[in-house]
């Protein structure tokens, strides 16, 4: 369990991003737009950067539970980068979304904080078998 929650943190840069969140949240702002343009030039040079360190994520996490299908593993990381992506950029949407009216203290984020990366370790290493689609 320790090993995914270490990649989630660490080799997905969430502990340093939330740092500079926690000390810079205009930081925010910046990342959505990184995310969010559509140059070409913006989406070439995030590429470069990001490429091998996602290629590592990616690699590692695999490794944490090796008996998922490719299918099941491709869909498990379909949810988890947004939510990754959402944790760190999405928050003032979401609030405006859920009517939340405060914002949160730096306590009550890292509580959050870790609950996501709990919640997500739960999403990845869940059962691996056939799923039930309810209709």
């Amino acid at each position: 369990m320790r090993q995914i929650k270490v990649l989630l943190r660490d080799l997905c840069f969430l502990e340093p991003l939330w740092d500079i969140h926690k000390t810079d949240p205009t930081f925010d702002k910046m990342v959505i737009r990184i995310l969010n343009d559509p140059a070409p030039q913006v989406a070439k040079l995030f590429e470069e950067y990001f490429h091998e360190p996602n290629v590592r994520f990616v690699e590692q996490l695999r490794k944490c539970n090796p008996e998922l299908s490719n299918k099941d593993f491709f869909w498990r990381l379909n949810c988890i980068l947004p939510s990754l992506y959402n944790l760190l950029t999405g928050r003032s949407w979401l609030m405006g979304l859920t009517g939340e009216e405060s914002e949160f203290s730096i306590d009550e984020e890292e509580q959050g904080f870790e609950l996501n990366i709990q919640i997500l370790y739960d999403l990845y290493m869940a059962f691996t078998g056939k799923a039930t689609v309810r209709k």
